[in-house]
């Protein structure tokens, strides 16, 4: 038991010293804000009710958007520091409820649609850090995997007639990856790490951002 018992000192010194110089495993979690910049559409408008058609004809009006919202994040991360100025990471981050709401009129007809969309983003990279004092600056770069979960309610106003058909909401979900960058400080405490950073990603019809402030826990 003696003995074991002193294995386990041994392996928490260990690793105590390996966490004050920037080695090691390690863990963390942030919140933020996560603002995203996408163009969609044009969104389509599908007409089924007999008297709209007759009124607007066969062409269905469609409508273009653009949703530029921010809303509070979450993400977790993990990763292994090789050296003093190199390691590896892994993130999971959610966004939820980033809305907007698109108007246009075609002809007789006002056309409405409101979006709300969640996503969720996990991403890989090399991180590089620069050691001074109480912490490091660091750098990242690698690629990410998205998926975006979007909700749309959409209605019809036709003048003279107010509306001619109740909000129909339409469901959808749509995948995105490509490169993401980081850079941020981390500060070294005797326990924990307090760290912030700011995570930019290059999505195909937009890009999204994250400002975010967390801590971290070397194993």
């Amino acid at each position: 038991m003696r003995v074991t018992f002193a294995f386990f000192l041994l392996l928490l010194s260990t690793n105590a010293a390996a966490q004050q110089r920037g080695l090691g495993l390690y863990a963390g979690v942030s919140v933020g804000n996560f603002q995203l910049e996408e163009d969609h559409g044009p969104l389509s408008v599908e007409v089924e009710a007999s008297p709209v058609d007759e009124i607007i004809g066969s062409t269905a009006p469609t409508i273009s958007g653009r949703l530029d919202d921010s809303q509070l994040s979450l993400k977790v991360y993990g990763g292994w520091n090789i050296s003093r100025n190199l390691g590896v990471e892994v993130s999971y981050g959610r966004a939820n409820e980033l809305t907007s709401t698109y108007t246009e009129q075609v002809g007789d007809v006002t056309v409405s649609a409101n979006l709300s969309t969640n996503i969720d983003i996990g991403s890989a990279r090399v991180m590089g850090y620069l050691p001074f004092g109480v912490g490091a600056l660091f750098g990242g770069l690698g690629y990410f995997n998205a998926k975006t979960s979007s909700t749309q309610n959409v209605g019809l106003v036709v003048s003279g007639l107010g509306s001619v058909q109740s909000p129909v909401s339409l469901g959808g979900s749509a995948t995105d990856n490509g490169p993401t960058a980081i850079v941020g400080f981390q500060w070294s405490l005797p326990i924990l790490t307090l760290r912030a950073d700011y995570e930019l990603v290059d999505m195909n019809a937009g890009r999204a951002a994250t400002l975010s402030a967390g801590v971290i826990l070397g194993f």
